[in-house]
């Protein structure tokens, strides 16, 4: 058997950040200074980390990414608590800021809305498919059909017409092509179960 390699890390940067995942509705705090042992999926005895778990801040002792394809990373603390969360909600942003280089970006609200209606009709998307009010920046990668809109905050919209609800996350992705968003992120519908 394989033994797997442990190497330790050191991140230091000028001040705390917190920081709100609006995916899974949680606040993670990271100080100025972490530090863990990492090795692969896996980063144990971390430090400088901590998650707000009702109303107290949680330190974060080890995050580990399932080997199952359920694509969730668990996170546990020294307490014994532990919460697993699709690995999805943490990468939106580093996707959308690894694209930008190559982006065609509109921002402000005005701009954003008026961007929006152009690309939903170049792509014959029906215009009331996505939230138009609130966008503060949206991007495209014609190259690659990748598309992003970033609201001021999350929204949550009622389809009369097909009675359901769907809300619409703070950053939404897509990649987009004629009549078609594919690999979307940010959306999720209410369905009632029977």
């Amino acid at each position: 058997m394989q033994k797997s390699k442990t190497s330790m890390i050191h991140m230091g940067k000028s001040q705390q950040k917190d920081h709100y995942f609006e995916q899974i509705s949680r606040s993670v705090s990271f100080a100025a200074e972490i530090t863990a042992f990492i090795e692969p999926r896996r980063m144990k005895k971390v430090t400088g980390v901590k998650a707000k778990e009702l109303l107290l801040w949680i330190g974060v002792s080890e995050m580990l990414v399932d080997n199952s394809n359920s694509g969730n990373i668990q996170f546990k603390t020294h307490t014994g608590i532990s919460r697993s969360f699709p690995v999805s909600a943490f990468m939106v942003s580093q996707v959308i800021d690894s694209m930008r280089e190559r982006a065609e970006i509109c921002v402000g609200e005005i701009e954003c809305q008026k961007r929006a209606i152009q690309l939903l009709d170049e792509f014959n998307i029906p215009r009331g498919l996505l939230p138009l009010e609130n966008i503060v920046e949206i991007g495209l990668v014609p190259s690659e059909g990748f598309i992003w809109l970033r609201q001021k905050k999350k929204k949550d919209h009622y389809f009369e017409q097909i009675g359901r609800s769907v809300s619409f996350a703070a950053e939404v992705t897509a990649f987009i092509e004629p009549r078609r968003m594919k690999k979307v992120t940010g959306v999720k519908a209410k369905e009632l179960l029977l």
